[in-house]
């Protein structure tokens, strides 16, 4: 049996991602009100139609927008180092977050017993891209300005 060993000397690096993980986040939230406002879900399909009902209560036919309250809720916030959140968040009734659970999985009944489902938060291909190209771009530059 041959064994081999590879020893790589690296440059002692801190690896504070922070700041291009609050960016990435930011990069998600943009998306998906994007996709909210284009009448896009996370993989690029349309929400589902809304029943004449709801038009007619709306006085619109566009998913997911009523007062614009839910687009506005998108939160990114700093948890600590290298920890970044993005939450659903306002003190309206109901919660914001609580009316995303239920649109994107529970999903609305309608008459003839189908279940509609608005997929709109999640990580998109086009945000996930970004968000790749962003780091890796990222760790590049901390790597060429660490001491050796």
């Amino acid at each position: 049996m041959i064994e081999t060993k590879v020893v790589i000397k690296m440059p002692k690096i801190n690896f504070d991602l922070t700041r291009i993980f609050k960016r990435a986040a930011e990069t998600v939230a943009f998306d998906m009100k994007h996709g909210i406002d284009t009448n896009r879900d996370i993989e690029d399909n349309r929400f589902p139609d809304l029943e004449p009902g709801t038009i007619n209560k709306k006085g619109h036919a566009q998913p997911l927008i009523d007062l614009n309250v839910l687009r506005r809720c998108f939160t990114v916030k700093v948890i600590k180092k290298n920890w970044v959140k993005i939450f659903i968040q306002d003190k309206g009734t109901p919660p914001r977050d609580e009316v995303g659970f239920y649109l994107q999985v529970k999903g609305v009944k309608i008459k003839d017993g189908r279940v509609k489902h608005f997929y709109f938060f999640g990580i998109s291909d086009r945000a996930r891209k970004k968000i790749w190209k962003d780091i890796t771009n990222e760790i590049k530059r901390i790597l060429a300005n660490a001491k050796r």
